[in-house]
């Protein structure tokens, strides 16, 4: 699951954004929409009502979030859409959904791999200053991801590019714990670590060329560690992806590059 590195790669793409609460994670972004994102519940109670103890709290966070013009709710719990405050909004046409798969790639699976996709004619480098001059409304996500971008080795045209966030806070907790416990059984190579592909674009005139695939094998090769680490890793990197579920052809593709899908993601938004 990786609806908490979504939640914050939309918090880091304006440095003016607003944080209201973390947990649930709420925030206004610099565009001035509103974003909330509802905590996983139990496995028992994903797809079921929300419990009587929770609903007078809920409905009363509902009431504060959409009463700004702009809007999002993000929640795993398809009841949300039923919820007395969200259902007439929908009715009425006031506001929308749909569904995100959430999807994971462990990169094992990926290293047991000995075909790779060339690249034959274009080449992949870092893309930060491409994308802060190119995307200057997300400029500041520079400085929290990872951006590459793919050029044509006779024009340098981009073709396209991918950002990508670490999770950073995962590795970090985890390095303290082990220097705390004293243990040196588990180095950082070997620890599960997400890597969050917040964009993966490519332009229409250049798309049905394999450039997307040819992006996230990069990210592959960045992100993780060699293949005989991966192999000896009780937990190697995983990455992790959204796509909206109506996007068959994208999911299509993920699924044969070999992920697979963790969960559905209801998107309420206005």
């Amino acid at each position: 699951m990786c609806l908490d590195l979504v939640a914050k790669h939309f918090a880091l793409c304006s440095s003016d954004t607003v944080t209201h609460s973390e947990s649930p994670c709420r925030f206004t972004d610099g565009e001035g929409t509103s974003w909330l994102f509802l905590p996983k519940p139990g496995e028992a109670e994903e797809d079921g009502p929300i419990r009587q103890e929770e609903e007078e709290d809920l409905s009363s966070l509902l009431r504060i979030h959409t009463s700004n013009s702009k809007w999002r709710i993000n929640s795993y719990n398809k009841s949300i859409v039923t919820h007395p405050i969200i259902a007439p909004l929908i009715r009425e046409g006031q506001a929308t959904f749909d569904m995100l798969y959430t999807m994971s790639l462990s990169l094992r699976s990926w290293t047991d791999k000995t075909k790779r996709i060339p690249a034959d004619g274009w080449y992949v480098e870092d893309g930060a200053d491409w994308f802060a001059a190119t995307m200057a409304h997300k400029a500041n996500l520079v400085a929290f991801e990872d951006i590459l971008v793919i050029r044509n080795a006779t024009s340098s045209e981009v073709g396209g590019f991918i950002s990508t966030l670490r999770d950073e806070e995962e590795e970090e907790e985890e390095e303290e714990e082990e220097e705390e416990e004293g243990s040196a059984d588990q180095p950082a190579s070997q620890r599960r670590r997400r890597v969050y592909v917040s964009d993966l674009f490519v332009f229409p005139q250049y798309r049905r060329k394999g450039l997307a695939t040819v992006l996230l094998h990069a990210v592959y090769e960045r992100a993780g560690p060699s293949k005989e680490q991966a192999l000896g890793a009780a937990d190697p990197t995983v990455i992790c992806l959204t796509v909206f579920c109506e996007n068959s052809g994208a999911v299509a593709a993920y699924f044969k590059e070999g992920f697979k899908v963790d969960g559905i993601v209801w998107v309420i938004a206005a």
